[in-house]
């Protein structure tokens, strides 16, 4: 693999380089700022924060590294940068082992930041990490309220849930599933497993399923649908590409307004504030969808109630 293939560099609001006078409030003596996106693969994060990146009114160098996480070349980025946006919890992991002292900018949908230690407290980091994290138990909480409005009888609940994620999302579910009066079981996804699960779902009679959200959900998304559908098992998810490829639900973050708070803190940063003061967001915009096709393949109807609520339906 060559450095051109595995990374590509950016200059952003290039007007403000060439002449913007007042407006470039580049820091005297350092030249462009350098901001360094380490991801362990593609994101939809990324179109959003490049734009509003762009619109900050002075000249950033933006480059993105989405492999080799732990090579030389992702290493030797990150010592050059003003600021990092680390994206998952893969990201932040290779991030926090390259600096402890270039301020890191998160965004992560999967760990508890105070819990995993990444911050002190979420009003005050304290350290070199600070961002945008989801509060699964709230996330959690909303998922089973809506699978149970679409199937007023559900009872027992499965969840898809890969280990490599962490445990958070996992111990969400079951918390809300008991708040709720459910049962609910956690199946391992592991690889591309995706048969033996759905027959243990038959054999506990499960009636609503939950998609955890991992690279593993999102790249087999198109066989669980298949899987979901033909067992009639009504499922939720946090992403809308989900109910894009052929789900039932899904409810989440807007990752274009995660993009652009991102660019706010990487503006911040800049400007001289300490990740260690700033505190740590929860998502404020969130989505819902609903495939009023796949709910009537499965002999569902959806309550206006939800429909309602929704931001995209596809039909």
């Amino acid at each position: 693999m060559t450095i051109a293939d595995f990374r590509r560099r950016t200059l952003l609001a290039l007007p403000a380089l060439l002449g913007a006078g007042a407006q470039a409030q580049v820091p005297s003596g350092r030249g462009v700022p350098r901001v360094v996106a380490i991801s362990p693969g593609p994101t939809h994060t990324m179109p959003a924060f490049r734009t509003a990146l762009a619109e900050l009114g002075y000249p950033v160098a933006l480059e993105v590294v989405t492999s080799g996480l732990d090579g030389p070349e992702a290493a030797a980025a990150v010592a050059g940068a003003s600021v990092v946006l680390a994206i998952s919890p893969a990201g932040i992991a290779a991030a926090r082992r390259m600096t402890q002292r270039i301020p890191i900018v998160a965004l992560d949908l999967e760990l508890d930041p105070v819990g995993s230690g990444l911050v002190e407290t979420l009003a005050r980091p304290g350290g070199n990490v600070t961002g945008l994290f989801l509060d699964q138990p709230g996330l959690a909480a909303k998922w089973l309220q809506m699978l149970a409005e679409a199937v007023p009888t559900l009872r027992r609940l499965a969840m898809l849930w890969d280990p490599a994620s962490g445990p958070t999302q996992r111990d969400a579910v079951l918390a809300a599933a008991q708040a709720q009066g459910m049962q609910a079981e956690t199946l391992e996804l592991r690889g591309g497993e995706f048969e033996a699960a759905f027959a243990r779902m038959a054999a506990m009679r499960a009636e609503g399923l939950v998609l955890g959200s991992s690279p593993l959900v999102f790249q087999g998304q198109e066989r669980l649908v298949q899987l979901a559908t033909a067992a009639r098992l009504p499922s939720i998810t946090m992403f809308t590409d989900f109910v894009v490829a052929g789900g039932f639900l899904a409810y989440g973050p807007d990752r274009g307004d995660m993009g652009r708070r991102a660019a706010f803190y990487v503006d911040q940063i800049l400007k001289g504030r300490r990740a260690a003061e700033l505190p740590v967001e929860r998502p404020s915009r969130f989505e819902l969808a609903i495939n009023l096709k796949t709910a009537r393949a499965m002999g569902l109807t959806v309550p206006q109630a939800l429909l309602a609520r929704a931001d995209e339906v596809i039909d």
